[in-house]
């Protein structure tokens, strides 16, 4: 393969906003290896907020946005995914929790990975929506 380059960042902040409120700032990269030919790999960028805010202390609301990049080395392909998500848990007791869950995504791939027949770039779109709805129990002991 060939050589890929670029500079690794892992970072969170958080911030409690009050005793019931607290911010989360996320931003990270990393290096994704690949079988597509051509390509040394990719290079990915992410980053985020979410909020989480206790209505009481068996309610706790969650909601979140989040962007990620991934760059392609030696081939013009980019993927551009951005996530909304916004969650619900109610804690019946100390060991049960009923958890609801939203999330969007909006995945954007553009740029000219596959061939035609005589061996040509093609451009190719692969974006898609998604929405995705979960509900369930937790339980610990």
């Amino acid at each position: 393969l060939e050589t890929i380059q670029g500079v690794l960042l892992d970072a969170n902040l958080a911030w409690r906003v009050s005793g019931l409120t607290t911010m989360l700032f996320t931003a990270g990269s990393d290096f994704n290896a690949t079988t597509t030919e051509g390509s040394a790999g990719s290079l990915v960028r992410r980053f985020g907020v979410e909020a989480r805010h206790a209505f009481r202390t068996f309610l706790i609301g969650t909601a979140g946005i989040g962007y990620q990049i991934e760059d392609f080395e030696g081939i013009s392909v980019t993927e551009r995914e951005f996530q909304a998500r916004a969650s619900l848990e109610y804690f019946a007791s100390r060991e049960l929790a009923v958890i609801s869950r939203y999330q969007f995504t909006n995945f954007d791939g553009e740029g000219t990975s596959d061939l035609d027949t005589n061996g040509n770039p093609v451009a190719t779109d692969r974006d898609y929506r998604d929405h995705e709805f979960r509900i369930g129990l937790r339980w610990r002991r």
